[in-house]
């Protein structure tokens, strides 16, 4: 979220991997790409996937 170019607040849009109480682990992100349609890639190492996280415009 910004305001005239200037940072002002944040939103989690990939979660999910912690029990509440933190000590249950469900996976773990490992590393990072954009690929060439703009997506996000995320490789998850505990159970050996890859997500892709992408944007709908308008939605």
């Amino acid at each position: 979220m910004f305001d005239n170019g200037e940072p002002t607040g944040k939103e989690d849009f990939f979660s999910g991997f912690l029990s509440k109480d933190g000590k249950t682990e469900f996976g773990r992100p490992a590393g990072l790409a954009i690929a060439l349609d703009g997506s996000l890639l995320v490789s998850e190492d505990t159970n050996g996937v890859i997500y892709k996280i992408s944007h709908k415009a308008g939605g």
